[in-house]
């Protein structure tokens, strides 16, 4: 399943990018589903940075699933590839639990946008259910379709709330 997100953060994209890039887990406070997010790795090569962050989430999945995850809660690694003059970055999430069920990569690119900060997330999110519980394949990708849809329901105002987040640890006040 594909999501594509765009938003206006009211803030300048130096201000922005270096959130996001280089102080990720300030942002925790402001996500309800994120306990915090702690970075593992980060290394630079040239006008690369490659970040390793590790998201440990608040959300106590439903019983029903545990058959399928054997976990209590949603963390994941995020395995980022930052391309600093073009102010983006491309990632894949790990899933604890369920490495091999599911797969979310994605891209997110900021672009100036007078004294604002023009945001996009886009990617894909993949689920094979067949993979690991055995459950026929007409039915797992129909099952993955709707676990999908789920998962992107929580991402997408995630997402939105981290942007929030940025104009309230900033302090912005430009108008959009």
């Amino acid at each position: 399943m594909i999501y594509d997100l765009e938003d206006t953060i009211r803030c300048p994209i130096i201000q922005v990018v270096e959130i996001f890039r280089d102080k990720l887990s300030a942002l925790s406070p402001y996500l309800p589903n994120i306990e915090k997010i702690e970075t593992l790795e980060r290394s630079e090569e040239g006008n690369t940075i490659n970040l390793i962050n590790k998201w440990y989430g608040k959300v106590i999945l439903p019983p029903v699933l545990h058959k399928i995850i054997k976990v209590d809660k949603l963390d994941w690694t995020d395995y980022a590839t930052w391309h600093v003059p073009e102010n983006r970055v491309v990632y894949r999430l790990e899933f604890d639990g369920f490495e091999q069920i599911a797969f979310v990569n994605g891209e997110t690119s900021f672009a100036a946008d007078g004294l604002n900060t023009r945001v996009r997330y886009s990617g894909h999110v993949v689920l094979n259910l067949s993979q690991k519980i055995g459950i026929p394949e007409l039915l797992s990708q129909s099952l993955g379709t709707q676990i999908s849809k789920m998962i992107l329901t929580l991402v997408k105002p995630n997402m939105l709330k981290a942007n929030r987040g940025v104009e309230k640890l900033l302090k912005c006040k430009i108008e959009i």
